[in-house]
């Protein structure tokens, strides 16, 4: 058996051919069916396609084609974040997929109500978020990122059941929540259609633990449950923070 195979290498992005050589077999992977990269001249390159893919089959054939692409290292410092902030943790997610509000997953918590007992740690957390706002100046997106870690549990120590909810909303049908991912949703998670959007969040023991705004939802219904409740409604990308009103949230 040739103890060399002749190896040809194309560009993926112009379909040029790099260059061709007679490469020991044994320096060449086992398969090329794993995401394989070689570091070629001052480069670091990812193989795309390889023809044929496996050694056994290139080392019969004495032939082997790869097409490959040019992986290009960004200065970290160059990179810019399109949201000033981000819930630190995500919920525990469990099977399932029927009929859920899809959100991504850095729209968890964005907009949520939050109990008075947390004002320091809200007060805080908004001054964080209002310096990496303040840096970003002309750029399209901001230097760095304010992840919130301060409120775990932002409704506590109310206890408000999830029934009450609903009830306000007007009994709509309960969907799950799924974050980004279809084939799994947020443990305990529920959302409530409210308007052009939904009403979304957690519960432990029918209890609610994250009650939150998507999109376009209508807060008319939760502007009781929150002067009730002693809750905000914080905005956390805009820093801004109502409270419930005669009329809504002011």
């Amino acid at each position: 058996m040739a103890t060399t195979v002749h190896v040809e290498l194309i560009d993926a992005v112009s379909r040029e051919r790099l260059g061709e050589a007679d490469l020991p077999i044994d320096q060449l992977p086992e398969s090329f069916a794993v995401s394989t990269t070689l570091h070629i001249g001052n480069g670091d390159w990812h193989v795309e396609k390889a023809d044929p893919v496996t050694r056994a089959e290139f080392a019969a054939s004495g032939h082997l084609r790869l097409v490959l692409r040019k992986i290009e290292h960004v200065d970290p410092k160059t990179i810019l974040y399109s949201l000033p902030t981000l819930e630190s943790a995500l919920p525990a997610l469990v099977p399932g997929d029927a009929d859920a509000l899809v959100i991504h997953e850095d729209d968890w918590r964005q907009i949520e109500l939050v109990s008075v007992t947390h004002a320091a740690a809200l007060d805080a957390e908004l001054a964080a978020i209002r310096e990496v706002i303040s840096e970003r100046g002309d750029l399209p997106g901001y230097r760095r990122l304010h992840v919130r870690e301060r409120i775990p549990q932002p409704l506590a120590p109310a206890r408000v059941p999830l029934d009450d909810v609903a009830i306000a909303l007007g009994s709509p049908p309960r969907r799950d929540v799924a974050v980004a991912d279809r084939g799994s949703v947020v443990a305990g998670g529920f959302a409530f259609a409210a308007g052009d959007g939904a009403i979304y969040g957690r519960a432990e023991h029918e209890h609610v633990v994250a009650l939150c705004v998507f999109r376009d939802a209508s807060l008319a219904a939760l502007v009781e449950l929150a002067r009730t409740h002693d809750l905000v409604l914080v905005d956390w990308c805009a820093t801004q923070v109502l409270r419930p009103g005669p009329r809504g949230f002011v």
